[in-house]
């Protein structure tokens, strides 16, 4: 046997080559030596000695003839099991044989080969298998940095270490959304990529010699990709030198910079100094000074209609220069604090901050956030106004944003979180001011607007129209059909026949 030095080095894979014939033990060897990807571990002229090398070292794959003198090809296989299961084998046999393929099965053989070798299907089998081991270590790499992450940080920088990533860059992506699409994006600029999740994150990691056309496609792809309506922030993090960031680091990050600075219903990318730079502005941030005095004048002065008027005006200037979600936090305490001076607020000041906090991290638009706060707001405040026309206010604000959205499909759980109010509440006012549930007023409303848009343009492919109401075709053609007894389809066809003939609409 000849064994050979082991140099380790990241997507290398080591082979050992058993072959009874010399000349073919040497062709072989230099057929892998020519071929990228691929170090040759040892030289067995027999299968007791490649056992004796795989019980002492790690080996990716195993190439064997199949008929040598004492053990066989296959049964080394066998044997070569009990050492390394994930190993990679390969058979070279002189022979074609069905029966070969039979034995293949249970022995998890990759391929069989005959000779003479064709060396180029030789290497194309040789790629096959560097590229699913090499995914194979990948995914073992990214399960380990996952749980690494979880606490360990010298566990964490020895991984990064050992991928080639210290120094490294990380690119540190916040988006509530589905992470198969940024992943997605992400594997097309680097297949080998190293990631991991945490919370509403994902962070890949790569060498920092790598990092400038990584990061500039990464960036501009997740930025113009399809993510809607979507929140969230692309943070580029460069570099970490020497030992690689640790898991503290990195957590800090992302708790006390991405999060405070997310932009409702935007998907920005920032470096580090850009991010910093931005802080400072939110900080130092006035051009609300006027609308923010006559809102606490107003309240003062109990001028209720002209608060909420200014309120909705400061979202709509927020939402202009796009300020973070931290920012508008802190003018929503303060806000609190200024209902609190005037003795205005019915509950505890500290409750109604949580109940906007909470509300603010779960909607991804300003206007959802302006209508939840306002809710809030709204319900703590002591207007002195009779309930029912607390009731028949909550009822406009309740209409008005669902038939602003008909697409958005809001449930009812939803619209009590959005105006902090319990659902039968909710259930209450829609049956008194509409004699109709909620759902089936929504359902009702969806209808009569699809109906309007055929009206104008019986044209419109049904599954388009369902679409926009946010059904998808099939739910929508029984709610259809339910509500006016037909088809949408039959009655497209309706109208385009009424239109030919000149008949009057059914509006």
């Amino acid at each position: 046997m000849k064994q050979f030095p082991y140099e380790k080095s990241q997507g290398i894979l080591r082979v050992v080559v058993v072959e009874d014939e010399p000349p073919m033990l040497r062709f072989l060897s230099r057929l892998l030596e020519q071929t990228e990807g691929f170090q040759v571990a040892a030289q067995c002229t027999g299968a007791e000695e490649a056992l004796s090398f795989l019980g002492t070292a790690s080996v990716d794959l195993l190439i064997s003839d199949i008929r040598m003198s004492g053990m066989s090809g296959l049964k080394l296989a066998e044997e070569a099991r009990r050492y390394a299961p994930d190993m990679h084998i390969i058979i070279v046999t002189g022979y074609r044989s069905f029966e070969y393929a039979k034995t293949a099965v249970p022995l998890n053989i990759d391929a069989f080969v005959t000779k003479p070798i064709d060396q180029r299907e030789f290497q194309e089998i040789l790629f096959r298998i560097r590229e699913t081991c090499l995914r194979s270590r990948l995914a073992r790499v990214r399960f380990l940095l996952e749980q690494a992450f979880g606490g360990n940080d010298q566990q964490f920088r020895q991984l990064l270490a050992r991928q080639g990533c210290v120094p490294c860059e990380v690119l540190l992506v916040h988006y509530p959304g589905d992470h198969g699409e940024l992943l997605a994006c992400a594997k097309r600029a680097r297949d080998s990529l190293l990631y991991l999740h945490y919370q509403n994150a994902v962070l890949f990691f790569w060498p920092e010699e790598d990092s400038e056309e990584t990061v500039r496609y990464i960036t501009v792809k997740l930025s113009r990709q399809a993510l809607r309506p979507a929140t969230g922030l692309c943070l580029h993090l460069a570099s970490f030198p020497d030992q690689g960031p640790s898991v503290g680091q990195l957590r800090e990050i992302y708790r006390n910079q991405v999060l405070k600075m997310v932009i409702p219903g935007c998907f920005v990318c920032y470096t580090a100094s850009e991010l910093e730079e931005r802080m400072g502005e939110a900080a130092s941030y006035r051009r609300d000074d006027s609308l923010w005095q006559d809102i606490g004048r107003d309240i003062l002065s109990r001028k209720w209609e002209e608060v909420w008027g200014l309120l909705e005006q400061l979202f709509c200037l927020w939402e202009k220069d796009r300020m973070p979600v931290s920012f508008l936090r802190r003018r929503m305490h303060s806000l609190t604090e200024l209902f609190a001076r005037g003795e205005r607020l019915a509950v505890d000041p500290f409750s109604v901050n949580d109940r906007i906090d909470e509300m603010i991290s779960l909607l991804d638009s300003y206007e959802d956030i302006c209508q939840g706060a306002l809710g809030v707001l709204k319900t703590c405040v002591c207007q002195e106004a009779s309930s029912d026309d607390k009731e028949l206010e909550l009822f406009s604000r309740i209409k008005a944003l669902v038939l602003q959205n008909l697409s958005r499909n809001y449930t009812l759980q939803e619209i009590c979180g959005i105006f902090q109010v319990s659902q039968p509440y909710v259930r209450k006012i829609f049956l008194k001011y509409t004699q109709k549930t909620y759902n089936d007023f929504i359902s009702g409303e969806k209808i009569r607007y699809a109906v309007r848009l055929l009206e104008e343009n019986p044209q419109i492919p049904v599954k388009d129209l369902a679409a926009a109401l946010g059904y998808e075709q099939l739910y929508f053609s029984t709610v259809f059909k339910k509500n006016l007894g037909v088809t949408p389809s039959r009655y497209k066809q309706s109208v385009s026949e009424r239109k030919e003939t000149g008949q009057p609409d059914n509006q």
